[in-house]
């Protein structure tokens, strides 16, 4: 074949398959572009510069984005080329030889490289500097210009290398298809009909079972962060694996159930759509299963980033409640308020300072059962896998007086009684403890005394006096050998103010306060901009894979719709042909569209709706606390993705419909077929 010719097929198919080759071209190129952007970013100096911790997130972004781009665009690769195979059966009729249908395939993957080249690196350049704005004003930095964003020719070489590497993936597997195939194969590959799937009991019963235990670990790990922490990944392989199997198996055996109702399946639209549906419901099963795997992707993501982001304002405020706080470390010889009373002098000769406070507290970790806080086992001493990980809290003691002074608060307590909160409802409802084997009445406190600072679930405690302080620290404290030497964790010394008018010459000073007095110093402004910067980046990085994921959910379910409405077309000319009307016909494939589409996304949110208390654990870690700011915006993003998800429906289901219509079937795109 002559090389021009080879050409003209190649461009001549590119607009023949526009159905096909756009949807492709269209989404493949903005997942491009979302990854030239994130590359951008990565080697942008204002970004480096001005956000230490961005960079690692972005990072993060790009091997997420890469792997999912490159599972799409294969996808997308795969329904197209099988869309083909009968067209190239055609082509071995008319004289071509493999090696020449080979050729025609190289050309049309160079063509479309020059169009994903020319959309994800303009295109994405262009939306870039849009991003890269907002991205700053995520992070309340507003000092970028778009003069920040320049074009970098390495970002548009890494792109289009990714983008060539990806096209001559999908090339390899596209020739690989045609040489392992005989003409007679690719010209009858797309009219093999479809038996009616076996209900497979096994597999659904294993189904429902991992999907049950994956609801069961969601509802009872939801009490404690760290055990939320480490059971939700073996939850989620559960669900996802689980959900297969019930789209393999459980749904067929549904459909088949309704068969057997004959009063139900003998009706006109009842019987034309079960049946259509059973018939090839073996090939749906997987695609279904894994549309609502990704919608419940997409509404994790979403929901958690838009609830951390939303959170902002709580964690600065409650975990840095004044401007500075000056903290003794260890290497501090002898911790007391006399040396810090020393420092505050000091200080009050570089700022002036307001509603200065000295405070000493413990910290530590405890062993709670029930109503009592034991001592936590040496894990040296006993074997710690029978240490239950759920029950490991921290926690903070402060006497009455610290407590009050340092929270501006006039409360009062009798002998033997405590304040106290906790993280988790379930402490935080106790009306007695256990303390040193001692036992304290409770007085309940809101949880706006939390220190957001731990990550970790944990209790805040007030004794009376600071005798008893002494004798937690004591009692609780573990003793472990470093060196050969016992180390015995004390009270932690902390100086807490405000500051009036300009910090600039304390700021000076601050590194020399450190050495000097082997002190750790935060402010409210560093801890700001650190958590601006922190939970922007993670918004932002929800925001691009959520946007990844719902370009792969709109190109499966368009996809899908296609070879469904190609399959469905002879069918329903039939039906037309022998005189069903077509108000039935419409409405056949309409209740039959509606079931395909409402299954998917009505799994995925009962997987949140599952997952909610889990979920709201893990929040926990990142000092999240509010469940109603959490709720509201999991049910923010649900709606949101229930409409655009409505959208995809109607856009989708108008293509299935010119497909399979009996009035339609002169329609272009059946001409293209």
């Amino acid at each position: 074949m002559r090389r021009g010719l080879s050409w003209k097929f190649a461009f001549q198919q590119l607009g023949t398959l526009k159905h096909l080759s756009l949807p492709f071209i269209l989404s493949s190129g903005s997942m491009f572009s979302l990854e030239y952007i994130l590359i951008s970013l990565m080697n942008n100096e204002y970004v480096n510069k001005r956000h230490e911790m961005l960079p690692m997130l972005i990072k993060i972004a790009i091997i997420l984005v890469t792997a999912l781009t490159m599972i799409f665009v294969l996808y997308a690769n795969n329904f197209y080329h099988k869309q083909r195979l009968r067209e190239f059966g055609l082509y071995t009729v008319l004289g071509l030889e493999k090696r020449h249908i080979r050729g025609i395939l190289a050309k049309e993957k160079m063509l479309q490289f020059v169009y994903l080249a020319l959309f994800s690196t303009i295109g994405g350049h262009l939306l870039g500097k849009f991003i890269f704005m907002g991205l700053n004003k995520l992070m309340n930095d507003t000092g970028a210009t778009l003069m920040d964003y320049p074009f970098k020719w390495n970002s548009v070489l890494i792109t289009l290398g990714l983008v060539a590497v990806t096209l001559c993936l999908c090339h390899f597997l596209n020739s690989w298809s045609i040489y392992r195939l005989s003409p007679v194969e690719l010209l009858h590959t797309q009219h093999v009909g479809e038996k009616e799937p076996r209900s497979k009991k096994l597999l659904g019963l294993v189904g429902l079972l991992l999907v049950g235990s994956g609801y069961y670990i969601a509802l009872t790990h939801a009490d404690n962060v760290l055990s939320a922490l480490q059971m939700i990944l073996v939850a989620i392989l559960l669900v996802m694996v689980g959900t297969y199997g019930i789209f393999m198996s459980v749904t067929i055996m549904i459909l088949k159930g309704l068969k057997r109702h004959r009063s139900f399946y003998y009706r006109p639209v009842h019987f034309l759509s079960i049946s259509g549906m059973l018939s090839r419901m073996k090939s749906n099963a997987i695609s279904l299963a894994s549309i609502s795997i990704l919608c419940t992707g997409i509404l994790l993501t979403l929901g958690l980033t838009l609830s951390v982001y939303r959170g902002i304002e709580d964690q600065i405020n409650h975990s840095n409640a004044y401007d500075y706080t000056f903290v003794q470390n260890e290497e501090a010889q002898e911790g007391n308020k006399d040396t810090l009373n020393h420092v505050l002098a000091q200080v009050k000769d570089y700022a002036k300072v307001q509603d200065a406070t000295i405070t000493q507290e413990y910290l530590n970790f405890v062993y709670v059962q029930g109503e009592k806080l034991e001592k936590l086992p040496n894990i040296n001493e006993v074997d710690s896998s029978s240490i239950n990980e759920r029950q490991i809290y921290a926690l903070r003691a402060l006497s009455l007086s610290d407590f009050n002074d340092y929270y501006h608060q006039n409360f009062h307590l009798e002998k033997g009684k405590v304040l106290m909160t906790a993280t988790t409802k379930e402490k935080a409802d106790l009306k007695e403890l256990t303390i040193m084997d001692k036992s304290f009445k409770v007085q309940p406190i809101t949880e706006d005394f939390l220190n957001t600072g731990l990550a970790v679930d944990h209790f805040l405690i007030v004794f009376p006096d600071s005798v008893p302080l002494d004798q937690f620290n004591d009692f609780y404290n573990l003793k472990v050998e470093v060196n050969h030497k016992p180390t015995i964790e004390g009270p932690k010394y902390s100086l807490s103010f405000n500051v009036k008018g300009s910090s600039e010459e304390l700021d000076k000073h601050k590194e020399e306060l450190e050495k000097e007095y082997h002190l750790s110093i935060s402010s409210r402004k560093e801890r700001a901009k650190l958590i601006y910067e922190l939970d922007g980046g993670l918004l932002f990085l929800g925001l691009v894979v959520g946007l990844i994921l719902v370009i792969g959910v709109g190109l499966m379910l368009y996809y899908k719709q296609i070879s469904e409405g190609q399959e469905d077309h002879e069918k329903f000319v039939i039906m037309g042909q022998i005189g069903l009307p077509d108000s039935l016909i419409k409405q056949t494939i309409r209740r039959q569209i509606l079931t395909i589409f409402l299954l998917p996304i009505l799994f995925a949110l009962a997987n949140i709706a599952i997952a909610s208390k889990i979920l709201q654990a893990l929040l926990r870690l990142v000092a999240v606390r509010d469940i109603m700011l959490v709720q509201f915006s999991f049910l923010a993003v649900t709606i949101g993705f229930v409409v655009l998800y409505g959208v995809f429906y109607g856009l989708t289901s108008h293509t299935y419909y010119q497909l399979v219509h009996p009035g339609k079937h002169k329609d272009s795109i059946i001409k293209s077929i």
